[in-house]
């Protein structure tokens, strides 16, 4: 198949550090080059061992992206699945193109994922390589049969119709007009806090862009609608001169905003904003439940009091036993204990003659997990599992991954993962002794 009018808007090039040879790699991004505009170059792996430590010098002299992915789990390829979520991040950041370069791995789901959304994916690896991933690709390049013929690239790629290999030809670049290398430009650094505050241009238009955004009781503003109004009323802003890609990252190291998390919605507010508005600083239910000393504290008293009636306490017992603990509610904007219980929803609370009683709720009695991107993280680590059995992934590795993005069991109310893991209606569970298995449905 000989596509010679190929031409890409946005490239992205993601390399397999583990499985691909750093020998070929400038040869495959002229190719790619011409195909069009790269809009990112990334290779993955554990670059603290010794066989990557020779993409160090490559990824400087071609300009690469060294994304370093721990080997957190022995046996376990971390290394695709950090590739497979940067592509679906990148899918939705308008590039048209994915190059996979890998010769073991299988990323076939990742392939028909992207194409879904209307991607072109072409893979690039040796002859060895999953027959699965080949065939989910758009076409698959065989980099070990690189050759030069008339001042063209010709490799040979895989027929997803017929046994045969026909030879797809790729223009060199200087064929069309680009350099006959890869460009040399110069990353930019990204700007430190001091130096993004010191922009009195980018800080009153991040300002004045909070204030003009509409804002629910507490002044916290909707993050997807500040990023549309900002790009909107500041279009000559650009932060990529800053050395940003996303406005979030940004956002993070300027550090002038408070961040909550509430499902899959990421919310801003302007610190300080509450206390010129003349109100308190509340935390909120999500902020409450990242609180471990305070949850564990609770928990500890109501354990530990020997006048409790079936798990029930009183909460006038559990507010002197914080104030002992020198835990203040007002640090979490609260002035009364039953208004900060009631917002946690870790605790029954009953009253029996004016007076309240508190007790821990059992696993049954919490509701089942309904965390958008808990869940979007839960479905997308037991999809790219590549060591899978028939669909079926270890509870020890999911654990693992949830907490590599971020995740604490307790922050929903559980004491483990499994507990976490049988409240989730997506996935069907499967135990064997101490062996645990999930699946999605």
């Amino acid at each position: 198949m000989t596509e010679p009018n190929l031409h890409f808007n946005k490239i992205a090039v993601l390399i397999d550090g583990d499985n691909f040879s750093s020998k070929t790699i400038e040869s495959n991004l002229q190719q790619i080059n011409a195909m069009g505009v790269i809009g990112c170059k990334k290779v993955y792996g554990d670059f603290k061992q010794g066989t990557l430590a020779i993409w160090n010098d490559i990824a400087l002299k071609l300009l690469l992206e060294q994304v370093h992915v721990p080997a957190y789990v022995k046996g376990k390829n971390t290394t695709d699945i950090a590739l497979a979520i940067d592509a679906i991040d990148l899918a939705y950041d308008g590039y048209d193109c994915f190059c996979i370069l890998s010769s073991d791995s299988d990323f076939s789901v990742l392939a028909k994922n992207l194409r879904t959304k209307n991607k072109k994916v072409y893979g690039f690896g040796k002859d060895k390589a999953v027959e699965s991933f080949r065939l989910a690709c758009d076409d698959f390049f065989v980099v070990e049969s690189t050759t030069l013929v008339n001042n063209q690239i010709v490799v040979e790629a895989v027929n997803q119709q017929t046994t045969n290999k026909p030879k797809t030809v790729l223009p060199l670049a200087s064929t069309i007009g680009i350099p006959n290398q890869v460009p040399i430009t110069k990353p930019i650094d990204k700007l430190p806090k001091e130096k993004l505050r010191q922009d009195t241009s980018l800080m009153n238009a991040l300002r004045q862009t909070f204030f003009q955004s509409s804002k629910d009781k507490d002044y916290w503003v909707n993050f997807a609608n500040f990023s549309s109004n900002f790009k909107q009323q500041f279009p000559n802003i650009d932060i990529a001169k800053h050395g940003y890609s996303k406005l979030h990252e940004l956002i993070d190291v300027i550090d002038i905003f408070d961040k909550n998390l509430v499902d899959s919605t990421l919310l801003v507010r302007l610190k300080g904003v509450p206390k010129l508005t003349g109100t308190s600083t509340r935390y909120t239910p999500i902020q409450l439940k990242s609180e471990k000393l305070l949850i564990d504290a609770i928990h500890s008293i109501l354990a530990n009091n020997s006048n409790s009636d079936n798990g029930f306490s009183s909460i006038s017992h559990v507010g002197s036993q914080l104030k002992q603990q020198q835990i203040d509610l007002q640090k979490y904007g609260y002035n009364k204990l039953s208004e900060l219980i009631k917002a946690l929803a870790l605790f029954e609370i009953k009253h029996i003659n004016n007076q309240a009683f508190i007790k821990a709720k059992s696993q049954k009695q919490l509701l089942p997990l309904t965390n958008k991107l808990l869940l979007a993280d839960i479905v997308d680590i037991i999809s790219n599992n590549t060591a899978h059995q028939n669909g079926w992934t270890h509870i020890g590795y999911l654990g693992s991954q949830l907490k590599l993005k971020g995740h604490d069991a307790k922050l929903y109310g559980y004491k483990t993962f499994t507990q976490l893991i049988e409240n989730v209606r997506e996935v069907t569970v499967k135990k064997d002794g101490s062996n645990i298995q999930i699946k999605l449905k």
